[in-house]
Order: C-alpha cells, then sequence, then structure tokens
C-alpha cells in the first residue's frame, strides 16, 4: 500500500512539474549528448564518447515508458528507422542516479552499411528487444566507419571536385587538348591512341624521351664548352710552357753566299777569307809608285 502511494504521488509531482514548466520542451531537449536536433552530430565507428543527459530525464519516463522503471533500465542503441538493427550497450542503468555512460561505439560494419542513423533507448530491464514496449529515446545521430569521408557538403563538393580535376593523369588532359585543337576525329583518335600507349609503358613518351636526351647531350657539350673558354682564359691565349722547344745548341752562322768566295769592299777583308785568298805578291810587284795610272781616256788622245 505504501509504495502505491508514493509512486501516485511521485506521478502526481511529475504532472505539476510539466504543467508548470516552459511550453515546447520534449524529451529530447534533456539530452546532453547526443543533442538535439535529429541528426546533427556525426561519430566514427570505435571512437569513445560520454552519453549524456540531464537529471530531469526520468521524469519522462511517466509519459513515454510508464512500465519501465527509471532507476533500473536497460541502454540500448538501435536504427533510427530501422528498429531491427539493435544493441544492447549498458544493462541495469539508474537515470536518477546517474548523467552519463561511456561507450566506445561498436556497431556491425554489416549494420553500418545498413543504416547511418541510430538512436538511444531506455527500456525495460531484460528485455529481449525493443521492438516491443515503451522506450524513452534520444535525438537522432550518424556513425559512420572511420575510412568513411564525411557527408559532402557545398564547400566539401567544390573542393572534391578541384581535387578530382587536379589528379587527372595527365594523358587525358593532353588528349582533350588534341581533340580541341583538332580538326579531323582521324588525327584525334590517333593523337589519343599514341598517348595511351605511351602512358600503357613506361610511363613516358618516345618524343619525352627523345627530348631528355637531347637536353642531357646539350648540357653536357655546354658544360665541355665552359670548361674550354674558362681554361684559356685562365692561360691568357699562350700555349703551355711544355710545348716550347728550348734549343741547347749554339747558334749557327748566316749561310754564305755565293759573292762571298772573294772580297769586293775597301775594308780590310775577313780574317776567313784572308787566309783563304792572299794576295798574290806578283801582281804587288807590277805596280810603283811612280808609273801613272792608265785609264781609258788617256788612250785617245
Amino acid at each position: 500500500m505504501t509504495s502505491i502511494c508514493h509512486y501516485l504521488a511521485s506521478v502526481l509531482i511529475l504532472h505539476l512539474v510539466q504543467l508548470v514548466s516552459p511550453q515546447g520542451i520534449t524529451v529530447q531537449d534533456d539530452w546532453v549528448l547526443p543533442a538535439r536536433p535529429d541528426k546533427a552530430e556525426y561519430f566514427l565507428n570505435g571512437d569513445k564518447i560520454t552519453i549524456e543527459w540531464t537529471s530531469d530525464l526520468w521524469t519522462w519516463f511517466f509519459d513515454y515508458a510508464p512500465d519501465v522503471d527509471p532507476t533500473a533500465c536497460d541502454l540500448w542503441v538501435t536504427g533510427w528507422e530501422l528498429h531491427q538493427y539493435e544493441n544492447k550497450i549498458a544493462p541495469r542503468v539508474n537515470v536518477q542516479a546517474r548523467t552519463s555512460i561511456d561507450w566506445v561505439i561498436d556497431i556491425p560494419p554489416a549494420e553500418l552499411n545498413a543504416t547511418e542513423w541510430w538512436v538511444f533507448r531506455f527500456a525495460a530491464l531484460g528485455a529481449s528487444t525493443t521492438l516491443e514496449g515503451l522506450q524513452v529515446s534520444s535525438p537522432g545521430f550518424g556513425v559512420r566507419e572511420k575510412q568513411q569521408p564525411p557527408p559532402p557538403t557545398s564547400s566539401t563538393e567544390q573542393s572534391s571536385s578541384t581535387t578530382t580535376a587536379s589528379a587527372t593523369p595527365s594523358s587525358v588532359s593532353i588528349s582533350e587538348a588534341t581533340e580541341a585543337g583538332s580538326t579531323g576525329e582521324s588525327s584525334t583518335g590517333e593523337s589519343r591512341d599514341s598517348i595511351s600507349s605511351s602512358s600503357d609503358g613506361d610511363g613516358l613518351s618516345t618524343g619525352a624521351k627523345a627530348g631528355i636526351g637531347i637536353g642531357a647531350t646539350v648540357a653536357g657539350l655546354s658544360l665541355l664548352a665552359a670548361g674550354w673558354l674558362f681554361g684559356r682564359k685562365k692561360r691568357g691565349g699562350k700555349p703551355p710552357v711544355d710545348m716550347l722547344e728550348v734549343s741547347t745548341e749554339p747558334p749557327k752562322p748566316p749561310p754564305m753566299a755565293a759573292h762571298d768566295n772573294r772580297y769586293w769592299g775597301y775594308g780590310q777583308p775577313p780574317h776567313y777569307m784572308a787566309v783563304a785568298n792572299p794576295i798574290n805578291p806578283s801582281y804587288a810587284e807590277l805596280e810603283t809608285p811612280d808609273q801613272p795610272r792608265l785609264s781609258e781616256l788617256d788612250g785617245h788622245r
């Protein structure tokens, strides 16, 4: 009799509180995490979160789940629309005595593939399913695997399209440029086939390889020419010392001309000529100082 009176008094107090409470307050307003509105928060499977509610959440049991004891109930996570996906995460929870529960999100991947929207539910203690009976539920929230990208928005879609465009292979952009600049379908097809075949090979076209080879050759020749010019400038344009022939023999006299076999000058003859051509004494005796010299003019007088 006493327990019945206590229960009736609690129900009466609850209704009085709801009558004086502001209008528009719902059960979801007493949930801290996840917070309202529905589908406002996302979590990753495997993350640790703290499920949290206010100290007034237990008062909603009398309206939504009068058969459920708020001091001893089970906490479930179920599909927001597909209720057949359900997992019990905490048994025998006293909603009046505590306001939070730590939980590592662990939802089977097959269920995440079926739905990404989930909800927490307080159900009767020991119940095998939430499909039967009444519950006190939280706002809806999203859960996805860690490798899955977040839901696209206007800004993320734009950045994704930009990233996709920048990550397009060069063969596609080259083929598009060839197609735009070509006037015939055959030339476009040939250029596209050549580009695709070169890209299917070792990653470089024949033209690119030839350009790399020519560029390397020109660079090598340029380096050699620069080194030669630098060395020539440093030496001042003179041949190295080791290239000059140094002679150790004395200089030779100039060759004697044909007319040097006799001396025709007025001075003293060189020593070597005097020795080689001495004056004949017979010619010296014929000339006397008293005898005048004859000339061609004297003969015609």
